[in-house]
């Protein structure tokens, strides 16, 4: 589960594209093949997104979320909050994320 920090809401199509892109930048077409990323669910108004890959490339998405700085011209910024084995509980995480950031506001 990542937050990422943003002017604008991109679309999930231009996130896909920017982290993939990123991800062939630093680690090449086996580094991309290798960790299979998707974004499985995305919430522009809270700016969440849980991203799927394997498992022993984690480290790979983490360090790659590091130099992820511009999606369409626009700055960002992107933090990894939560990792998790199951999409299951990383929903619910998201859920209870959306819950507390509203209660701050």
């Amino acid at each position: 589960m990542a937050e990422f920090d943003t002017s604008s809401a991109p679309t999930t199509h231009d996130l896909a594209s920017t982290l993939k892109d990123t991800v062939r930048d630093i680690f090449g077409e086996l580094g991309l093949a290798r960790l299979e990323p998707r974004i499985v669910h995305y919430n522009p108004e809270g700016k969440i997104m849980i991203i799927r890959c394997r498992r022993d490339s984690l480290e790979t998405l983490r360090a790659a979320l590091l130099f992820l700085a511009q999606i369409e011209r626009s700055q960002v910024n992107v933090y990894s909050l939560k990792t998790s084995g199951t999409l299951k509980k990383l929903k619910a995480e998201v859920n209870l994320y959306a819950e507390r950031t509203r209660v701050k506001q």
